[in-house]
């Protein structure tokens, strides 16, 4: 018995008669490699004389055998090893996810559309023009770089002021896993000015599910002036342009004229990016069907290790009104909102007060930077993310992780009649394995002192659930000091063979894709801490030096060296 979904937590409405959606969705979310049977046995019985937490353990016990993933017989030795363990844990920690009933918002939750108060804010201005009934506020920003599936899942991120290596860590892990979904980017508009992360973004936008926002931003020091840069999300800003006013005329009623759209200055008052941000997510899930899945994940300190969207439930509301979420949190082991003072607390009694705080205080830290879920309960999610913070008023950097939790935890998100399931998944017991909790002793003093291994071949590493199963997404990678040094390594040498592979079809590529392909290689080495490579490289080497000069000028710090040797090439290529 595969224990994957050692940790998740059903939350759910007690008007539900009917826990059959959630515990379907807690089975299929534990197929997470590539290498499953990729068999659909649902054969849950629904037991409605129990609690939800008891048939989660029955259900743990009772997984059935073609969830089983094909085990090497070391693997299989010890996942059984650790079945024992691991369903006592699961006794352990399930109860400390349920809500508060200190904390418990009563009755149905409806959270407005960001653009609805935009509207309210903007005759609160006394902007009369709004007083029209003809005049609509729309979501204005638009992507400026690739075109959005929207039957297809996507992985949602919002990246500002990275490096070429960011991006290109988390888009070539991403696509190594074999997922072939959109993979949409919210970024600063100046990371665009810089040639390699056009050239590297706009070679993915091209028909290769790549979809890119660059939303106007300006943000203000501690003296109140105005400056580009969020520095590190310290500041307050405001993205102009995001929404604007549409009117409606009897010669325009299709509501598809992007032309007749006036983009709007930002209504509401500065703001963190990580604030920000969950109005730039609504704003790029908008397009998707409301089956398709979304993960909306941090960009700097993400890896992707197998496709997140493997096995995750599909229509789990047949008549498309609601949908599923997955929450993840962080080690209980580690840690709590109580323990987390300087942090997690803080950030919800300044938006919720002390008694709020103090309710929540034992509950286990939820993180904000990885949520995923069906369009339709995504959507919803964001929505009251975004109405929370126009309630509290808080503008603390962080606080978009108090809102998170207090929604959790008061059952206000859960009575949103979108979303008709909430899982939270322990740390190490789901598809996102949340690291930073784990920073404060060396790596084999948690859990099971397997969270890292070696590959087979020796090669590399692995991030793995407690169960001895990989984990999907590796999120907070770069917390431990040690992990960031195992996994920068492990994966940069992955994204340098990728990458080394198109080196070798250069020649059968035109000029501009290939000035692409060059710049995924300049951040495949700039990775690395030594880059020794000879021999077999040369080839290209001579190739791209004879064939394409212009191509290697336009990469002015690699000067106009001869690169004749090919270790002094890639030793230059590393230094860029």
């Amino acid at each position: 018995m595969t224990m994957m979904m050692m940790m998740p937590y059903c939350g759910r409405r007690t008007r539900r008669t009917s826990s059959l959606p959630c515990l379907v969705a807690l089975i299929l979310s534990c197929a997470l490699l590539v290498a499953w049977n990729g068999s659909n046995s649902n054969g849950i019985q629904n037991d409605s004389s129990s609690s939800p937490l008891q048939r989660q353990l029955r259900q743990q016990q009772q997984q059935p055998s073609a969830f089983r993933r094909r085990l090497s017989e070391n693997e299989e030795k010890n996942i059984s090893s650790s079945q024992e363990t691991t369903t006592t844990i699961l006794a352990q920690h399930l109860q400390q996810f349920q809500p508060s009933d200190e904390a418990r918002v009563i009755g149905p939750s409806v959270f407005p559309k960001p653009t609805q108060k935009i509207r309210a804010l903007l005759r609160q201005n006394h902007d009369n023009h709004d007083d029209d009934d003809d005049v609509e506020i729309v979501v204005a920003l638009k992507p400026v770089l690739g075109q959005h599936r929207p039957d297809h899942d996507a992985v949602v991120l919002f990246a500002a002021e990275y490096s070429i290596h960011v991006y290109a860590q988390f888009i070539e892990s991403l696509r190594a896993t074999g997922y072939d979904g959109d993979i949409v980017l919210s970024v600063h508009p100046n990371d665009l000015k810089k040639d390699d992360i056009d050239q590297y973004l706009s070679y993915y936008a091209n028909g290769r599910g790549v979809v890119v926002y660059a939303p106007q931003q300006v943000c203000y020091t501690r003296q109140g002036e105005e400056t580009e840069s969020a520095n590190g999300g310290g500041r307050t800003c405001h993205l102009h342009q995001v929404y604007g006013k549409k009117r409606q005329t009897s010669n325009n009623n299709t509501g598809d004229d992007d032309d007749d759209i006036e983009p709007l200055p930002d209504a509401r008052g500065p703001r963190t990016l990580q604030n920000i941000r969950y109005e730039i997510y609504w704003a790029m899930v908008a397009p998707y069907h409301g089956s398709s899945w979304i993960l909306l994940v941090d960009a700097r300190d993400t890896i992707f290790q197998t496709n997140p969207f493997a096995n995750v439930p599909r229509r789990t509301d047949p008549t498309g009104r609601s949908g599923l979420l997955y929450l993840f949190g962080e080690s209980i082991e580690a840690t709590n909102i109580g323990k987390s003072a300087q942090y997690n607390y803080r950030w919800i009694r300044q938006a919720y007060g002390v008694e709020v705080a103090d309710a929540l205080a034992d509950k286990p830290i939820i993180c904000s930077g990885a949520t995923m879920g069906e369009t339709v309960a995504i959507e919803t999610y964001l929505r009251a993310m975004v109405a929370e913070a126009d309630e509290t008023g808080t503008v603390l950097m962080g606080s978009d992780q108090g809102f998170h939790n207090r929604l959790y935890y008061s059952q206000k998100l859960a009575n949103a009649d979108s979303i008709h399931d909430i899982v939270v998944f322990d740390q190490g017991a789901g598809i996102v394995n949340n690291l930073a909790a784990l920073r404060s002793k060396p790596l084999e003093e948690w859990g099971n002192g397997k969270l890292v291994e070696k590959t087979a071949n020796g090669g590399g590493f692995v991030v793995k659930n407690w169960d001895g199963t990989i984990s999907p997404v590796v999120h907070q990678f770069d917390r431990h000091k040690d992990l960031a040094g195992i996994l920068a390594a492990s994966k940069a040498d992955k994204t340098t063979n990728d990458g080394r592979a198109n080196m070798g079809n250069l020649q059968q590529r035109n000029d501009e894709e290939m000035v692409s392909i060059f710049c995924r290689m300049n951040q495949s080495f700039a990775m690395l801490n030594e880059i020794s490579w000879t021999g077999d490289g040369s080839e290209a080497v001579s190739w791209v030096s004879n064939q394409h000069p212009v191509a290697l000028r336009r990469h002015s710090k690699l000067g106009d060296a001869s690169h004749q040797n090919s270790t002094a090439f890639w030793k230059k290529l590393h230094d860029y």
